[in-house]
């Protein structure tokens, strides 16, 4: 049922593209009245025009709302999401019926309107048993590169492109003859066009990675990804994500890793601008070429990718990811953005190095949480803060850290939820002793969708069982969790991983061990090391387990 919600909304979205459409059509329907025969119009060509616009306006301004409520999970989006189906139905029981056998296009479209509508009664018909997901706080911090009007000027860019780039196109194709497609096949084409433009997009940023000598550990276009887990490609699709894309490379290096970040993040747009300009002269060198029926596939691939270079480069903020000019300008302009994204990317190296959290440059760490102190990056970075702490056997700094982190969880959005949940069961349960907290946790993790049983899932699992007396389970749940970390890849992060393991191992193999000792205490505030830390050799204290990506 929520592939179907989310296939319904889909279509609001596409049915809101038609307000960008409303003026277009009001004066189009205002010059056909005027110059139409005298004495055959019923009604004034003004009011005729006026009449057209709303009915426009609402038979696509209320999807519009359905799909931005049901965007961010608003209390009122399942009623929005009702009256647009209603709508929908409507719509085709009143105007398919005066078009049926005249008009075989606008039936069509009709008709899907009215699929549609009968689609969204039966997905949005029946309550959720659970509450909604918590709406995502779009956090906007001082000093990122964005604004409002920034993100304004990105929306009149990318809808003056395409909204003067698709009429010059219709023009254009008249001229010369090239027939349109069909309602049904400009919808395909139109999904081709953007599939291409996100692929190529993509691939620039990935043959700029990898130039830099960067390594790939996700893919992502439209609902396809692929992603290394636990050492390997796995494949899956996601229905919640169905337009863009994403690729993320971590580099093996720290050496010149802001230069190569940048080179990275460039090669999206300049992979945007090549792929407008191909499609651009695929598009107007179509006539009389075996390429001609798909001449509107190339003029909107021209038009999408050509919007996506300039939109891009504009710093903005739209939701929980900044563009590619934002993190340009972060970066190139090395202030304290900067810091975060090297914090990160040190991070990241420990999935490919033998880097372990131990070794992170906790002073980077540390003035890279000061920056940003809400949203997914301020979670992540003050959890990675903890993972040194508790792989150096410092547990008060890093359950402070933990404290930081925890509050930040409920407004953030993670690919994988389920990795999050059972840091936070193995924590709860083996560094705090918490059992309410700790089943708490477990179950958000076992909510969680597509939760994966892997070494961090058993790992959490023993923790709890041993928290919760049941050493027989706790000790079966440990024997098949350490198998599947001692087959992870060896690098510094699975490393981590490992010494949980042996950690976990130990307690329980104590002969005093009480399953319910007291909580450990916790230090109020976080502190950082003394600088002369930095000087000394890696203590080999274990404890924690990795998050990183993977």
């Amino acid at each position: 049922m929520q592939i179907l919600r989310r296939l319904v909304r889909f279509y609001f979205g596409f049915q809101a593209v038609g307000l960008l459409a409303a003026p277009a059509i009001f004066l189009a329907v205002l010059r056909r009245a005027e110059d139409g025969p005298e004495g055959n119009l019923a009604t004034p060509p003004l009011f005729l025009a006026v009449v057209t616009l709303l009915l426009v306006t609402v038979v696509s301004g209320i999807p519009a709302i359905a799909w931005w409520q049901g965007r961010g999970h608003a209390a009122s989006a399942r009623g929005w999401a009702l009256t647009a189906s209603v709508l929908n139905v409507v719509t085709f029981l009143a105007f398919g019926a005066l078009v049926m056998g005249r008009a075989s296009r606008s039936f069509t479209l009709f008709a899907v309107d009215g699929a549609a509508g009968l689609a969204g009664l039966l997905a949005f018909w029946q309550r959720d048993s659970a509450p909604p997901p918590m709406p995502r706080k779009n956090i906007r911090r001082e000093g990122d590169g964005t604004s409002k009007m920034k993100e304004y000027i990105g929306v009149a860019a990318s809808v003056a492109i395409f909204w003067f780039g698709y009429g010059a196109v219709n023009r254009w194709g008249a001229a010369h003859g090239l027939a349109q497609p069909g309602f049904l096949l400009w919808i395909a084409q139109v999904e081709a066009a953007n599939l291409i433009s996100t692929t190529l997009h993509e691939c620039g940023h990935l043959i700029a990675g990898k130039t830099s000598g960067m390594l790939l550990r996700a893919f992502q276009v439209g609902p396809f990804h692929w992603a290394i887990r636990n050492g390997k490609w796995r494949f899956g699709v996601q229905w919640n994500r169905l337009y863009g894309g994403s690729c993320g490379m971590v580099s093996p290096a720290l050496r010149n890793l802001r230069s190569n970040t940048v080179f990275l993040i460039a090669g999206g747009p300049a992979a945007s601008f090549v792929t407008a300009a191909i499609s651009t002269v695929a598009a107007l060198s179509a006539p009389g070429h075996f390429w001609q029926p798909l001449w509107m596939m190339f003029a909107v691939t021209a038009l999408i990718s050509g919007a996506g270079f300039v939109v891009n480069l504009i710093p903005q903020k739209p939701e929980s990811q900044y563009s590619d000019g934002a993190q340009l300008l972060q970066l190139v302009t090395n202030g304290p953005w900067a810091r975060v994204h090297l914090a990160l990317g040190m991070a990241a190296s420990s999935m490919v190095t033998r880097l372990r959290p131990r070794d992170f440059d906790i002073q980077m760490l540390a003035s890279a949480a000061d920056e940003i102190t809400e949203g997914e990056r301020g979670f992540l970075l003050r959890l990675l803060s903890a993972h040194y702490f508790f792989d150096r056997g410092r547990t008060p700094e890093a359950l402070a850290f933990v404290d930081e982190a925890e509050p930040l969880y409920e407004h953030c959005t993670f690919a994988s939820p389920a990795d999050i949940c059972a840091e936070f069961v193995f924590i709860q349960a083996f560094y705090r002793r918490d059992l309410r907290a700790a089943k708490l946790w477990n179950g958000r993790l076992h909510a969680a969708p597509q939760l994966d049983k892997d070494a961090d899932y058993w790992l959490a699992s023993t923790a709890l069982l041993r928290l919760e007396g049941d050493h027989d389970g706790a000790r079966q749940a440990w024997d098949t969790g350490y198998a599947l970390a001692r087959a992870l890849p060896g690098c510094g992060a699975y490393d981590f991983t490992r010494s949980s393991f042996d950690r976990i191992r130990e307690a329980m193999d104590r002969p005093t061990f009480q399953a319910m000792a007291a909580a450990v205490e916790v230090s109020p505030a976080r502190s950082l090391p003394s600088p002369s830390l930095f000087a000394e050799p890696p203590d080999h204290a274990d404890g924690g387990r990795s998050l990183m990506l993977g």
